[in-house]
């Protein structure tokens, strides 16, 4: 597929976060699972929509809110609701996202180097990855976790993106599903390609926040990820 036609010419580096672009996230257990530890059980309408509403906070607006309906301190949620997320993760398998196999196996064919990015303990997602068959695409030692703090980062993903950008030497594609270091992906020159959340109740609002915070393409989870490919190997702009 690259070629000299398509711009093709020294291939970049690409960065994927892990839960959400190449795994199921388990953000909905979790956030049902908080509520119902924290606040009171809910009927299953009412907690789709508080479900599809507390998707678009951030960890710390979550916190917030929920230390507000139980009435318990910040600190108190935010304890909480780290054990949630690391009892869930220990035991909990993400289906793999459809057709990103695809994708994976061609970054593999035409030699792009690629990275898996995770914001979670890298032991558990290295075993996710593995008992899918993914580290035959991404090798485990190139699934890198922020707790890890990699040699010379301070364990943020600024500080890794900076790193990498450094040290590849290459254009970094980021390839999110949010909108963290969106803007600063593109600081450094990188191109950044959304993966929206495919739900009919969150898929409009989570293209517009990832254009908002700066992604130059926004595709429908991996059914188009041969177009996907393309604008990896294509020069931004093109």
């Amino acid at each position: 597929m690259p070629n000299k036609r398509m711009g093709w010419q020294r291939p970049p580096l690409v960065l994927l976060d892990v839960h959400g672009v190449i795994l199921e996230t388990s953000w909905e257990i979790e956030l049902r699972t908080l509520y119902n530890r924290l606040v009171k059980p809910l009927k299953p309408a009412a907690r789709l929509a508080w479900v599809n509403e507390f998707y678009f906070l951030t960890r710390r607006e979550r916190i917030a809110s929920l230390a507000r309906l139980s009435g318990r301190t910040l600190p108190q949620v935010g304890q909480v609701t780290d054990k949630v997320r690391l009892d869930i993760h220990g035991h909990y398998l993400p289906a793999v996202k459809p057709y990103v196999r695809f994708f994976l196996k061609a970054l593999r064919k035409y030699h792009i180097p690629a990275l898996a990015v995770c914001g979670g303990q890298a032991a558990q997602v290295k075993r996710q990855m593995r008992l899918h068959g993914l580290t035959a695409y991404i090798p485990a030692a190139r699934i890198i976790g922020l707790e890890e703090k990699p040699p010379g980062t301070t364990g943020n993903r600024r500080a890794l993106f900076s790193l990498l950008h450094k040290s590849f030497d290459r254009r970094l594609v980021y390839i999110n599903d949010w909108r963290d270091e969106n803007r600063f992906v593109k600081s450094l020159g990188g191109q950044v390609i959304g993966i929206a959340d495919d739900h009919p109740g969150r898929y409009a609002r989570c293209r517009r926040l990832l254009l908002a915070s700066g992604a130059d393409h926004v595709f429908r989870g991996w059914t188009q990820w041969q177009r996907i490919l393309r604008q990896v190997v294509l020069p931004p702009g093109k």
